[in-house]
């Protein structure tokens, strides 16, 4: 019951993942957008295919994936300021204007 949950909760960030996508200004972030989505829901409906195959080793594999990509926006948020603070404390003497975004504008 848990599990039907979880892949409604899925289901419907998907949806907004997938506005958000479209109307993202940026070209990478859109693909980075759709990407997750595309993956959020195809990890998701293998799982629960597998589960109603009784397969549930296989089903465990996959809803693992899914929930991995579940915490894709937590980590990119705890990862983001360690990477940001490696870059200033590797560029020491030079005056601090930013992080470099690459392909950001393409």
């Amino acid at each position: 019951m848990v599990g039907r949950f979880y892949l409604g909760f899925v289901a419907v960030g998907s949806v907004s993942g997938l506005v958000f996508g479209m109307y993202t200004e940026s070209y990478v972030r859109q693909m980075t957008f759709l990407t997750l989505v595309a993956l959020w829901l195809f990890t998701g409906w293998r799982g629960y295919s597998a589960a109603r195959r009784r397969q549930f080793g296989t089903h465990g594999a996959w809803m693992i994936r899914n929930y991995a990509l579940t915490l894709v926006a937590a980590t990119t948020r705890l990862v983001t300021p360690i990477c940001i603070l490696v870059y200033i404390a590797g560029h020491r003497n030079e005056p601090f204007q930013g992080v470099p975004v690459i392909l950001d504008h393409v």
